[in-house]
């Protein structure tokens, strides 16, 4: 399972995010209504894919743009150094980006 699982990610990394990107609307469109159909949940997978392709990146992006403080060694390798703090941990620093929420709505009753 564990080897699957690596297979698929070492596939997915080797895709391009921009094509990957202009294939969302397409699945989020096949996916807004629920259907318990097996396409229906293939297309879910597909556009968790396409959404954890684009997080992962926006993940690197942050972590490649950060730059190194004093404290911090300059290798992007290494993990940092776990720093003590005597007040417990340290909360994020407030940003004014607002996330976006996608509702899926619930299908019509006819």
């Amino acid at each position: 399972m564990e080897n699957l699982l690596r297979k698929l990610a070492k596939q997915l990394l080797a895709m391009d995010e921009a094509s990957l990107l202009e294939l969302w609307t397409k699945y989020y469109e096949n996916t807004i209504y629920f259907l318990p159909t097996q396409k229906w949940e293939e297309d879910f997978l597909i556009l968790s894919f396409i959404q954890s392709v684009k997080f992962k990146n926006n993940i690197f992006n942050f972590f490649m743009l950060q730059e190194p403080t004093a404290d911090q060694t300059p290798s992007l390798t290494s993990p940092p150094k776990k720093q003590k703090s005597a007040s417990g941990p340290r909360k994020r620093k407030s940003t004014k980006k607002v996330a976006k929420i996608i509702s899926f709505p619930s299908p019509k009753k006819s």
